[in-house]
């Protein structure tokens, strides 16, 4: 996976502002309110049966993005958790659904890889991008429906937990250090051309000093 192209600037052209932090702050999205709190959203975006839907589209583009934090409210203290859930079937019925999951000043990004099904016999389920990575693997084929990920954007870390296996976890150090004086996005971008993607809900908590 290389690192972030020109689409991701598309993403955070923003129209939305985050709302000014406090020690603990969270953001619920749902397919009722993602278009009030995204700044981007993609085209093949699809809301039914209570799910966030994007149909198939280009490789790489980004899916959607969200305003997390302003111009320097993040610091060498602070924590930023996702967790969402997805349509498991959708990760293990022959239909392509790898997405990438992260946090962007715009430039740069850190971020994860969700694989499905097809590949968990020799790869982990999640991995950092651009980052030095425990070597981890699973001896479950079966793809859990919610994904935790945790970053630590001033020390470069990144954390991805599924409940697959007893519990896996994956950790990363990125190559690539977000520049905290410009506004945080989390991003998600579509891996493979064609890719389907179904979710029920995206729920990031941001801790700061």
């Amino acid at each position: 996976m290389g690192k972030l192209t020109a689409v991701v600037l598309l993403a955070v052209a923003a129209s939305v502002q985050c709302l000014p932090l406090s020690k603990y702050s969270a953001i619920f999205i749902t397919p009722d309110n993602i278009r009030y709190y995204s700044s981007f959203i993609d085209d093949s975006l699809v809301v039914q049966d209570g799910l966030i839907g994007f149909n198939p589209g280009d490789a790489g583009e980004v899916l959607f993005s969200v305003p997390l934090a302003g111009p320097g409210e993040l610091d060498h203290n602070s924590v930023i958790k996702i967790t969402f859930a997805f349509d498991p079937d959708d990760a293990t019925d022959g239909i392509d659904h790898d997405p990438t999951v992260g946090i962007t000043d715009g430039t740069n990004a850190n971020r994860f890889y969700v694989r499905d099904s097809s590949t968990l016999s020799r790869d982990p389920p999640c991995e950092a991008i651009d980052a030095t990575n425990h070597d981890n693997q699973i001896s479950e084929s079966n793809v859990a429906g919610q994904v935790t990920l945790t970053f630590v954007p001033y020390h470069r870390y990144g954390t991805c937990y599924t409940a697959q296996d007893g519990g896996f976890t994956d950790v990363g150090k990125f190559d690539l250090q977000l520049d905290l004086s410009e506004e945080i996005y989390l991003v998600v971008n579509r891996n493979n051309a064609g890719e389907v993607y179904r979710y029920y809900y995206f729920f990031i908590e941001i801790l700061t000093s």
